[in-house]
């Protein structure tokens, strides 16, 4: 869930731009979909599910159409990467959701993130120079708002919801979090707000109305 994911997006995003990654990353309900369907029995793909899910994933291509930029050195490696991130935490998402069940929240998060720390520590003597690090407010700043909201609180939450919903149904939040960092680019920094994104994000809850309305015989809930 840690170790892998995030060191192939930091590593990927060398080689891409960010629109591109929010893309390609956004291919994780499908992953999730595939890896429940194959794991979990209360949870099968069913043909409506997929509609919502291309309806959604269709969204997220508007809105980032137009930063899509396919140029550069080790692009295909770099889109390879963000993929097998996507790829690699739907697959802990839906072991999490088999596997750790009766598990608390807090529990999951701390042997995750705890085991996940020493391997990035570890990778990061080997490969990185550590004296390339700089430690201004501003680093240690977003440093410590993305240790304790970004990850830990965010990871408790999405652990409790795992609990209570259905693993497929809690991946969508892929799709929202662009969104989100859009919309908060036009009220904080006063980014604009394209057409593709206004139609793209009807097109994404659209998308996930289909998925969440409707339970996997394809009956309304």
């Amino acid at each position: 869930m840690y170790y892998l994911s995030y060191s192939l997006v930091y590593w990927g995003e060398q080689y891409i731009n960010s629109g591109l990654t929010a893309v390609l990353f956004a291919t994780l309900p499908f992953f999730v979909a595939i890896f429940a369907t194959l794991f979990l029995k209360e949870e099968k793909l069913n043909w409506f599910r997929l509609f919502g899910l291309i309806i959604g994933f269709s969204g997220i291509l508007l809105i980032f159409r137009d930063s899509l930029g396919l140029e550069g050195e080790n692009l295909f490696h770099g889109m390879v990467g963000i993929i097998l991130s996507a790829g690699f935490s739907a697959y802990a998402s839906v072991r999490v959701k088999r596997d750790l069940h009766s598990v608390e929240p807090v529990v999951i998060s701390v042997f995750q993130m705890g085991l996940g720390t020493l391997l990035l520590l570890g990778s990061g003597f080997l490969t990185e120079r550590i004296m390339d690090f700089k430690l201004t407010y501003k680093s240690v700043g977003a440093l410590l708002y993305l240790a304790f909201f970004g990850s830990a609180f965010a990871f408790m939450s999405y652990y409790w919801l795992m609990k209570r919903i259905e693993v497929t149904k809690l991946s969508l939040i892929a799709f929202i979090t662009p969104i989100v960092a859009l919309l908060l680019g036009w009220l904080v920094l006063g980014e604009s707000i394209s057409g593709y994104l206004i139609s793209g994000t009807v097109l994404v809850i659209i998308g996930i109305w289909l998925v969440t309305r409707y339970d996997l015989a394809g009956q309304k809930n």
